[in-house]
C-alpha cells in the first residue's frame, strides 16, 4: 500500500495499484482530507508516498494559487512523511522541458525517477544521489479495447504553437490525413480554422479511452524526441487498446518498441497509413507484438515493483 499525489491520467492507472489518494491542502474539503491521512499515517503508515509532476488542481480554492505556493503544501507533505521514516518518490513526467520548475520538490525527497535519463545528472549537480528512469506504463484495467474498430484514424492532443517539434510532427502526420475520417479529440479553441472540422471535443481521461479504442489507427506526436526514455504515454496506452499506433520521430519509441512505425514526412505518414489499412494481417501481428511486450514489462504494477526494488537498495 502506498500513497500518492497525481494528475488524473496518471492516478487513473495508480487507484489498481494504490490504497489513497491524497491531495494537497486547498480547500475546506481537501483539508479535511488531509488531516485524516496523516492521522491514518502512524496507525497504518504506507510504503512510499509518491509525488508526481502535476500541473492538475484540485478543488476550487487551488486553481486560483500560485505555483509556488503549491510548491511549499507540496513541501508540508513531504515534511510529514519523512519526519515519520515514510519514504518520499518523486516522479518527474515533465523532464527535460520543465526541470527547472520542479527542482524544489525533487531535492526533497528520498528517491528521484524521471522519464527523461539525460536529466539523471541533472538531479546529482544538485546533490541528489538516488535517481533512475521511469518510463510512461500502462494499466491492463483501463487501457484495453472497449469497442469494435470501426473507425479510421484519430490524434488525442492539443495544438500548441509554442512546441516547434509538435507542429512538425501536426504536419507530417495529422495534414496528409484530413481526407481518411481523421478524428481529433481535443477543444476546439487552440485549433486553426481548417483542422475545426476534425475536432470531434474533448472528454474526461476514461472516457476518451473507451472512445479512442473504437479507431484503428492512433497518432503520436512527440514534445521531446532526442531522449531515449521519453515519449507520450498514449503509446503505451493507445497499443494496449488494440491501435496502431504511428509515431513522429521519437528517439524514445525507437528505442523502446522500435516495431512502431515512425513517420518524418507527410508522404511516409500516408504510405504508413495505406499499407497497413489494406495488410491487417501485419498490423494486428505488430500491435500484437508490442502489447504483449507492455504488458510483460511496461505496466504500473511493473513500476509499482521498480520503485520498491529502488527503496531496498
Amino acid at each position: 500500500m502506498f500513497h500518492v499525489i497525481a494528475d488524473t491520467f496518471s492516478w487513473s492507472g495508480w487507484r489498481h495499484e494504490a490504497t489513497v489518494r491524497v491531495l494537497p491542502v486547498c480547500d475546506r474539503k481537501s483539508k479535511r482530507k488531509f488531516q485524516k491521512v496523516l492521522a491514518s499515517l502512524d496507525r497504518e503508515p504506507p510504503q512510499f508516498l509518491l509525488i508526481e509532476t502535476v500541473w492538475e488542481n484540485w478543488g476550487r480554492g487551488h486553481r486560483r494559487r500560485k505555483f509556488k505556493q503549491q510548491a511549499v503544501i507540496i513541501g508540508r507533505m513531504i515534511h510529514e512523511y519523512r519526519s515519520r521514516g515514510i519514504p518520499v518518490v518523486f516522479w518527474s513526467k515533465e523532464d527535460p522541458p520543465h526541470f527547472q520548475r520542479f527542482i524544489r520538490w525533487a531535492k526533497q525527497c528520498d528517491l528521484i525517477l524521471t522519464t527523461d535519463v539525460g536529466c539523471v545528472p541533472r538531479y546529482r549537480d544538485y546533490g541528489c544521489s538516488s535517481v533512475h528512469p521511469m518510463t510512461f506504463p500502462a494499466q491492463p484495467a483501463i487501457h484495453k479495447n472497449y469497442f469494435p474498430q470501426t473507425k479510421t484514424v484519430c490524434f488525442a492532443g492539443s495544438w500548441n504553437k509554442h512546441h516547434p517539434t509538435r507542429l512538425e510532427g501536426i504536419h507530417n502526420l495529422i495534414d496528409p490525413l484530413m481526407n481518411d475520417g481523421l478524428d481529433i479529440f481535443s477543444r476546439k479553441g487552440s485549433w486553426p480554422e481548417e483542422y475545426l472540422s476534425h475536432i470531434i471535443g474533448s472528454y474526461p481521461y476514461e472516457e476518451l479511452l473507451r472512445r479512442y479504442s473504437a479507431y484503428i489507427i492512433g497518432l503520436s506526436i512527440s514534445s521531446v524526441r532526442e531522449s531515449p526514455t521519453m515519449f507520450p504515454r498514449r503509446v503505451v496506452e493507445m497499443i494496449c487498446a488494440g491501435l496502431l499506433v504511428i509515431s513522429d520521430r521519437c528517439l524514445g519509441v525507437a528505442s523502446l518498441f522500435p516495431e512502431i512505425p515512425q513517420s518524418t514526412s507527410p508522404q511516409q505518414t500516408r504510405e504508413i497509413v495505406d499499407y497497413y489499412l489494406t495488410h491487417e494481417a501485419d498490423r494486428l501481428e505488430l500491435v500484437s507484438s508490442v502489447r504483449e511486450k507492455i504488458l510483460a514489462e511496461h505496466t504500473y504494477r511493473h513500476r509499482v515493483e521498480y520503485i520498491e526494488a529502488l527503496l531496498k537498495q
